[in-house]
């Protein structure tokens, strides 16, 4: 986790294997530390384009990828319905 950026927490559920589990996701600067039912772990990269890549962790869908940015960036910066 970087060190002096604002950190932000965001919980929520999200459907994963076809099971709804909660997701804590927190976000540095442009990373995004990424956890899934307290066992699945992931670091996402929001790129200068503001697409979110994986950089780490446990392979996640490209759709848990897309649900996340929904949830965290685009709620969160009032541009939900952009793209």
């Amino acid at each position: 986790m970087e060190t002096g950026k604002d950190v932000s927490s965001h919980l929520f559920t999200l459907n994963y294997a076809e099971r709804e589990l909660s997701c804590l996701v927190e976000r540095s600067g442009d990373r995004l530390d990424v956890l899934i039912d307290n066992n699945i772990a992931a670091v996402l990269q929001i790129t200068d384009q503001g697409s979110v890549e994986q950089v780490s962790g446990d392979e996640l869908s490209e759709s848990v990828i897309n649900f996340i940015k929904k949830e965290v960036i685009e709620k969160v910066n009032g541009t939900e319905n952009s793209w």
